[in-house]
């Protein structure tokens, strides 16, 4: 006799919303922007920064709303980048959800790993946190904001790609 055990609902929430943050690291992964643009939602705000002990405040890389993302990604043909292979591993650690479940706060790790395409070494380029803001809408989660805190301060020169 087989025994099931039925996920409750904050389970199955949280997993939902893990799913949804992982597939949007494949998106990116492979450099799929349209896509991952697609899953942010009108009003979306995308930050990457780093705290500097040096000066004692953040460091702000990239501070884009939708249509500002939607202008990088659409231009990054064009400019001199970085062309190597960026990989996420990423692990959702919390999840909270507003009372009706319809909003939601994650929080991931995310180390990115950078694959040099003439030699094939790879290294670790970033470490650090996802603090995304997710909404519920008809077609699923959509994210509202994500700040990207990275520990790592020295990003080179061409990788200004959605981390």
């Amino acid at each position: 006799m087989a025994v099931e055990t039925l996920a409750s609902g904050e389970d199955r929430a949280f997993r939902s919303v893990s799913e949804f943050l992982y597939r949007a690291c494949l998106m990116l992964d492979a450099r799929n922007f349209k896509d991952w643009l697609d899953v942010c939602a009108e009003g979306f705000t995308y930050v990457i920064c780093a705290f500097s002990p040096e000066i004692r405040r953040d460091m702000v890389f990239l501070d884009l709303d939708l249509e500002g993302m939607t202008t990088l990604v659409k231009h990054l043909p064009r400019h001199n980048t970085d062309q190597s292979t960026f990989t996420r591993h990423m692990t959702v650690y919390t999840a909270e959800f507003d009372a009706p479940g319809t909003t939601c706060k994650a929080l991931s790790s995310v180390a990115v790993y950078r694959t040099e395409l003439d030699g094939g070494t790879t290294h670790l380029f970033a470490l650090g946190r996802y603090h995304d803001t997710l909404k519920m809408t008809p077609g699923g989660w959509r994210f509202t904001a994500r700040e990207v805190r990275l520990e790592t301060r020295n990003l080179g020169i061409g990788t200004h790609y959605p981390l």
